[in-house]
């Protein structure tokens, strides 16, 4: 039997309920001190325990505590309604609270959720005021926090939300009047394990879960709920075709009320609106003169930018003026901090995925413009403290497009402060114009608290934003009609758990197959391998190629969550390829070395190089990517007459101690049909 782990004495229970008493009927307290944290963990960790006691004895204890309220005073039982005192708890304890913070709590939370034989209302009412209360922490949390203990938060959630669906909520009193609570938690938790996925960028991964969960399920309004989610995940990543969604749909119609219907059918059949978009403005929460009189307002920007970082880790540079430039270098879009925030929108019919800056990327930075001060100037405030937007007609007169003022500012500073801008990103001046970035937030924060009390999105903001847009979300769309050549990328993505090194080796080797050698050798992708020079056909150089390999292989890495870049520096040297894959906290990695067949150092490539980037990586699993181009256009290698020779080559060269895998690419320009006897 699991039981709630806690180092009290039964004994003492009469003195741990007067204690828990006497600091809720505090609440709220007024001098909050740096130890306010730690304590009121402490006390809901005495509450858990409490209610442990009480469901273990099986006693009816009846302990009043009173509230003073808007309505005057308020009493309830200890026992009767613990949620109503977990609330308060929670509430209190979100002042304060830092993000290791949330980690202590939900371990104490786990640790009460998995005992056996306690009040499911007791566990589903700690769930509840999660959801309620620490919303914006635990979306934090999702993200950040480890990933063992983030996949345990999420899934005993669920299971809780569950198992009180399946078991208790017909036969119990107390969720007569709130029959709902357990499919919002299902619904919420449900959706913080997408965000968790998504947050990896395993886009594809979401997708499966949420069909293996319909398979699995035979409740209506459970099913109601996955089928709702895996419709919006579809419309903003585009995984799956229409055709199967539709289908999903039409066999589950009648879960859904006929609006409900119509909604769901209008985003599975979403197309990119005929004329253009200019402009996309959301604002939210509200702003008044006397919501920020007497605070310390900061103002922070926030927008990426698709340039290569020049530093590995994040940090923060002071300008000349005495603002401050936080950034933070990315590899995936997926972790751009603007996706997150709107993961959820759809703008013309199309994903907030497909309007990112740091679409199609290689590398981008995420930067935080923050200001010192509250920096307004696209609003004041009128006699009555409420908002005047700014009339900006003249600035757009003589710009002819639409005027952000704040968009303007960092285009000024980047400027005047070119020489540290150019310390961090791989930018060139001319670069540096209004059309930089597209899409970014003003956030408001009150420096005291640490919350934001105003924030807005700004997006679409340059002239071929939605042109860009709908050009990405066409090609997307296209990827998905060849079902032939995709079905084969689906298949090793459903079948492909990636949870060790080798693992994440086979994949990349898979991947490369069906992607790039299927590609360049039966679809004549081999025609980009060459270049004109002299009026002669010539090989690539095999930086040359990079570029082309690493698009090719990109998108479908991005999508299962796998971290692809280029020439990444190692403790030996830079690597052509580096994979990486974050399975339990634990980094999974394999080096990829690309040399043309011909190049003089091919052998030195596998037994040394390639070696020595391993070693630099603490791994002993690599890639040596090997592009054949010898044929009636080009003679070498003048070593080996055939792949198959230099396979068998290769293959006995092949150092000992390491899993290196050997792929050779023909990239020949094949014998025409009609000349083959």
């Amino acid at each position: 039997m699991k039981v709630f782990y806690t180092n009290y004495n039964p004994k003492n229970i009469s003195e741990i309920i007067k204690n828990v008493i006497f600091y809720v009927s505090r609440l709220p307290i007024q001098d909050v001190n740096k130890n306010a944290e730690l304590e009121i963990i402490e006390v809901i960790r005495k509450f858990y325990y409490i209610l442990y006691f009480h469901d273990k004895i099986d006693h009816t204890y009846k302990v009043n505590i009173g509230f003073e309220t808007e309505n005057g005073k308020e009493e309830v039982d200890l026992f009767d309604r613990p949620d109503i005192i977990i609330q308060k708890l929670f509430t209190e304890l979100k002042r304060t609270l830092t993000l290791r913070g949330l980690q202590n709590l939900i371990n104490i939370s786990n640790n009460f959720l998995i005992t056996e034989n306690i009040d499911i209302f007791n566990k589903i009412a700690i769930v509840d005021a999660e959801n309620i209360i620490l919303g914006e922490q635990i979306d934090q949390f999702i993200d950040t926090g480890d990933e063992k203990l983030v996949k345990e938060f999420v899934n005993l959630r669920i299971e809780v939300s569950l198992y009180l669906i399946e078991n208790r909520i017909k036969n119990d009193d107390r969720f007569n009047d709130n029959i709902d609570i357990p499919y919002n938690i299902f619904s919420k938790y449900l959706q913080y394990k997408i965000n968790f996925y998504i947050y990896r960028n395993q886009i594809f991964q979401a997708y499966n879960y949420l069909k293996d969960e319909l398979e699995k399920n035979e409740g209506k309004k459970i099913r109601k709920v996955i089928i709702q989610q895996l419709v919006n995940l579809n419309s903003s990543f585009q995984i799956e075709r229409k055709s199967i969604c539709d289908e999903i749909l039409d066999n589950e119609s009648d879960l859904f009320s006929e609006d409900e219907l119509k909604f769901l059918k209008m985003r599975i059949d979403m197309k990119p609106s005929t004329g253009d978009i200019l402009q996309m403005k959301i604002a939210h929460g509200s702003i008044s003169k006397k919501s920020v009189e007497g605070k310390e307002i900061f103002t922070i920007i926030r927008f990426s930018l698709s340039f290569r970082s020049r530093i590995k880790s994040n940090g923060y540079k002071i300008l000349k003026n005495n603002d401050r430039l936080d950034f933070n270098p990315l590899t995936n879009r997926f972790s751009d901090p603007i996706l997150k925030l709107y993961k959820n929108i759809d703008i013309g019919g199309m994903g907030w995925n497909f309007f990112l800056d740091s679409y199609a990327s290689e590398n981008y930075c995420t930067f935080a413009y923050v200001i010192p001060r509250f920096y307004h100037p696209d609003f004041t405030f009128d006699e009555k403290g409420d908002v005047i937007e700014t009339n900006f007609s003249k600035e757009r007169a003589i710009t002819g497009r639409e005027y952000y003022p704040h968009k303007e500012l960092i285009i000024n500073s980047f400027l005047d402060n070119f020489e540290i801008i150019s310390e961090i990103i791989e930018v060139k001046k001319n670069d540096i114009d209004i059309n930089l970035f597209s899409n970014y937030v003003v956030d408001f924060l009150d420096k005291k608290n640490n919350s934001i009390v105003y924030r807005r999105l700004l997006s679409i903001t340059n002239p071929d934003s939605f042109t860009k847009a709908k050009t990405r979300f066409l090609e997307r769309l296209s990827e998905l009609n060849l079902t032939d050549a995709f079905l084969p990328i689906r298949k090793l993505v459903d079948n492909t758990p990636i949870i060790t090194d080798v693992v994440l080796r086979n994949f990349m080797c898979s991947l490369i197959d069906i992607i790039l050698k299927n590609g360049v050798e039966e679809h004549s992708v081999y025609k980009y391998f060459w270049r004109e020079e002299n009026c002669e056909m010539k090989p690539l150089s095999e930086p040359q190629t990079q570029p082309l390999i690493y698009s090719h292989l990109k998108a479908v890495c991005d999508y299962v969550g796998i971290q692809l870049s280029r020439e990444v520096k190692t403790g030996n040297g830079s690597v052509d390829f580096f994979s990486s894959y974050t399975y339990n906290s634990n980094l999974l990695k394999t080096c990829i070395e690309l040399k043309n067949a011909h190049n003089p150092d091919l052998e030195l490539g596998l037994t040394k190089q390639l070696v020595e980037y391993l070693k630099g990586e603490r791994t002993k699993y690599g890639i040596f990517l090997v592009l054949w181009y010898k044929g009636d256009d080009f003679n070498k290698p003048a070593k080996f007459n055939n792949i198959e020779e230099l396979k068998d080559y290769l293959d006995e060269k092949r150092p000992k101690g390491y899993k290196i895998e050997i792929i050779i690419i023909d990239c020949s320009k094949p014998i025409m049909p009609s000349k083959l006897k």
